[in-house]
């Protein structure tokens, strides 16, 4: 099946390829309508004393039998330094934080550059799995 576009009284084929990212286009900004709605009316709902007065700080209460529920929760923040002193300074029967690595780029740049038989050690521990594609589309 051929699509057509007329533009200029000429009848001119469309490509899949601009067909569907045309209409990836027109799903996205639906989506980014829908959303903004969405939190329009949450809001509106949050605001209603028969919703607002039983909502916890933290934790889900649920409304109309079922029908929604609203989750709240507390996100926290440690300070790093602080707590890197306290757990220094302190002996603990546990250890209340997990310890997470996370990469420097720049550092390992370095490292692949200049000592690469130890950037080959920390390689062994590398383990990439394709991230799911990112769509960016120019404004029409």
């Amino acid at each position: 099946m051929k699509l057509y576009t007329i533009h200029d009284r000429n009848m001119t084929e469309i490509d899949p390829i601009t067909l569907l990212a045309h209409k990836c286009m027109q799903a996205r900004k639906a989506a980014e309508v829908a959303r903004a709605e969405q939190i329009r009316l949450e809001s509106e709902l949050l605001a209603l004393p028969a919703v607002n007065k039983y909502l916890k700080d933290s934790g889900s209460t649920t409304f109309l039998n079922g029908f929604f529920k609203v989750q709240n929760k507390l996100n926290q923040k440690w300070n790093q330094p602080q707590v890197a002193d306290i757990l220094i300074n302190n002996d603990w029967p546990v250890m209340p934080f997990d310890i997470e690595y996370k990469p420097n780029a720049a550092n390992l740049k370095m490292l692949k550059t200049y000592h690469p038989e130890l950037y080959k050690k920390l390689n062994a521990a590398l383990t990439e799995t394709p991230a799911k594609p990112y769509f960016v589309f120019a404004e029409v």
